[in-house]
């Protein structure tokens, strides 16, 4: 897995039948710091991320592994969106490892049970 930093969306209007319904996130990988170390990459999104939000990828196999992309011509899935993230104390060289960030979550939205409503049907 992979954390990375939602900087967009994507629509397509042709696309393979197994995206059909599907949203599409612009991201890109980011290092414990909170530091871009890729350049920007699509991403099936499984949890209705915002932009500026902190999440975690999945990538290759992995990525279709997601109970909404089972068969699903994807290669990047967005599978959890990160409340928080805490690092080791400062290393023996006195350096102070920073936390990232995680973006505000808006007071309407709840955590995790979006992707198995959608994928059921049930709330």
């Amino acid at each position: 897995m992979e954390m990375a930093r939602v900087i967009g969306s994507l629509s397509a209007t042709l696309k393979d039948g197994s995206l059909a319904g599907l949203r599409l996130a612009l991201v890109q990988v980011v290092d414990e710091q909170g530091a871009v170390v890729s350049s920007t990459e699509v991403a099936v999104d499984t949890q209705s991320v915002g932009i500026g939000e902190l999440v975690l990828l999945v990538r290759g196999s992995g990525s279709r592994q997601a109970e909404m992309t089972r068969g699903v011509a994807a290669d990047l899935t967005i599978v959890a969106i990160v409340d928080d993230v805490r690092l080791a104390p400062p290393n023996a060289a006195g350096v102070a490892v920073a936390a990232v960030p995680a973006a505000p979550r808006a007071a309407n939205k709840k955590p995790s049970s979006r992707a198995t409503t959608r994928a059921t049907g049930k709330s």
